[in-house]
């Protein structure tokens, strides 16, 4: 025999259950949406100019992100080389030194 309460508390349940649902359809839109910037137009389209933190760039590859559950495309900085592995994006960027001259006085 179901009770008043019974019946609330299961209207409740699938109300949180709705409502966790509709987060998790915006978290989705929101992430989709971010991958639609500079770096995601680079690697379809090959204009580049915005590809890294909205300045020139190049387009690596792309990579599993754990965060989204997907692929994601990499892009570095121009001057930078491409480390991309199956679940990272990295740029490395080399730092030359220049050379050092060292003087000595004759005793």
């Amino acid at each position: 025999q179901c009770s008043i309460n019974d019946i609330n508390l299961q209207a409740q349940s699938s109300m949180l259950n709705m409502n966790s649902i509709i987060l998790l359809l915006l978290l989705i839109a929101k992430t989709a949406s971010s991958l639609s910037g500079g770096c995601q137009a680079c690697a379809s389209s090959g204009q580049c100019n915005a590809a890294y933190n909205n300045g020139p760039g190049q387009y690596c590859g792309s990579f599993y992100d754990v965060s989204i559950s997907g692929n994601k495309p990499c892009c570095c900085p121009m001057q930078a080389t491409c480390k991309v592995s199956p679940t990272q994006c990295m740029c490395h960027i080399s730092n030359p030194q220049k050379p050092t001259t060292a003087t000595t006085a004759a005793s």
